[in-house]
């Protein structure tokens, strides 16, 4: 008997297979975005009224803020130990097919399951 409630770990498996689905791929989105289509400011005849705000630049600044997060996914996934490191590259990362991952790391096809839930643990 232990005096804290230890985590679920089929819960905490599917909490973070949710996160890694969802996140990574919105945050490869907003970091897609090349530098070199800032565009120049649009000079006309007329004065006109702007906003505030300099959209370029808050674009520019949430894909930088994106590929930070994104190497700190990376960061995160390459510090579990075992194959956890290169079976969850290979999965989120790579997108790779659960096949060619099995045959890659030489993972038998009743393992996956549980070597995918243990990473997602670490």
């Amino acid at each position: 008997m232990s005096f804290w409630i230890l985590p679920d770990e089929e819960e905490t498996a599917a909490n973070v297979d949710a996160f890694l689905r969802g996140q990574i791929k919105r945050l490869e989105r907003q970091a897609g975005m090349k530098l070199i289509n800032l565009s120049s400011p649009q000079i006309s005849g007329m004065p006109t009224s702007s906003t505030s705000s300099n959209r370029q630049e808050e674009k520019l600044q949430r894909g930088l803020n994106a590929m930070e997060a994104l190497q700190a996914i990376r960061y995160t996934m390459e510090r579990t130990y075992g194959i956890s490191p290169q079976l969850l590259i290979k999965y989120y990362i790579k997108e790779e097919s659960v096949v060619k991952i099995r045959r890659d790391l030489l993972i038998d096809h009743n393992m996956f399951p549980k070597l995918k839930k243990n990473a997602l643990c670490q």
